[in-house]
């Protein structure tokens, strides 16, 4: 009868994910609005307030120059919709 042999193994452990960092003050930016639309799709109403915005921050690469793109998605929300 044969006995295998043992041995002791450590743990893995699993490194965090850096966390996003915003891009230097110092670089010029480019603010992108998208349009946002002008009736609420699914009642047809226009009466839209402004709930906030999504910004998302590309950084665009010039030879010898640093932009920074920021793309604005505007949320808006209609007052009279019922589904809103």
């Amino acid at each position: 009868m044969r006995v295998a042999k043992t041995t002791t193994v450590q743990g893995f452990v699993r490194k965090r994910a850096a966390a996003r960092q915003t891009f230097p003050v110092h670089l010029p930016r480019e603010r992108v609005v998208i349009e946002p639309p002008t009736a609420c799709a699914c009642w047809g109403g226009n009466r839209l307030r402004k709930l906030g915005e999504d910004v998302t921050q590309t950084l665009e690469v010039i030879p010898r120059q640093w932009n920074v793109i920021e793309t604005v998605r505007e949320k808006f929300s209609d007052c009279a919709c019922p589904y809103a």
